[in-house]
């Protein structure tokens, strides 16, 4: 049974990690996506449903300005203090908590756009997935016309799956690896800490298991050293085969 401090938890982390900050992502394409955050999507991450602090005429951002509260105090049919894991706000609460564990630290991360026509599990609403494809961690975004940014729309935590669970999202959608993180100030714009992904020979074959079963296409700049890698992978697990 988890409890209303838990998600308190969540908020306080969302705060400090993605509303405070902003994230500027770099792929090997050289593609830039800037990643920010607002209080205003927090209650959906963790499925808190709008008719419900509606009713209770309450906005998107008083529910997570409640949240942030050391004692929360919100209507039970908005959340409740005690709330079962197996519930759909109990299992958004678990995959947020533990996913602040591997998202930017771990760069085996991948940038997945998502074109859900063609996936046989759908997210509804995701433009970007954002994923360690190892790990089993991901994060959807959508691109925001009006300022050019994504904006987060869920977190999704497959770690104790099997690895057909942390690729169900996977099935012939085109993907680019990520490059680099930029963590920057939201409001002084200064920049924190950077993140650069350093994969080695077996993260790459993993990759590229990962990348041939699910059919996906992997965007690569012309002349880019990546192809070269990817045909001596090939080779490489050609060989070992035999």
């Amino acid at each position: 049974m988890l409890h209303i401090s838990d998600a308190h938890n969540c908020a306080i982390y969302y705060k400090r990690e993605f509303v405070d900050k902003y994230y500027k992502v770099t792929t090997m394409t050289n593609m830039i996506f800037l990643l920010k955050a607002e209080g205003k999507q927090f209650p959906h991450l963790i499925g808190i449903k709008k008719t419900n602090y509606q009713r209770n005429r309450m906005t998107a951002n008083d529910v997570y300005q409640e949240m942030l509260l050391s004692t929360p105090t919100l209507p039970p049919d908005v959340i409740r203090n005690n709330i079962n894991e197996s519930s759909k706000k109990g299992k958004k609460i678990k995959n947020f908590l533990n996913f602040e564990e591997s998202f930017f630290e771990n760069m085996n991360t991948i940038c997945v756009f998502y074109n859900e026509s063609l996936s046989t599990t759908k997210l509804s609403h995701v433009d970007y997935l954002f994923s360690n494809y190892l790990e089993g961690y991901s994060s959807g975004w959508i691109y925001d016309v009006m300022d050019g940014c994504c904006r987060p729309v869920t977190w999704i935590d497959e770690s104790n799956g099997t690895q057909t669970d942390k690729e169900k999202y996977y099935q012939y959608q085109v993907v680019d690896l990520i490059d680099k993180v930029e963590v920057f100030d939201t409001y002084s714009n200064e920049l924190l800490d950077t993140f650069k992904c350093k994969r080695t020979i077996k993260e790459y074959l993993d990759l590229f298991d990962i990348l041939t079963r699910n059919h996906m296409t992997l965007k690569i700049k012309k002349n880019m050293y990546l192809i070269r890698l990817l045909k001596l992978i090939k080779a490489i697990k050609f060989y070992i085969s035999f």
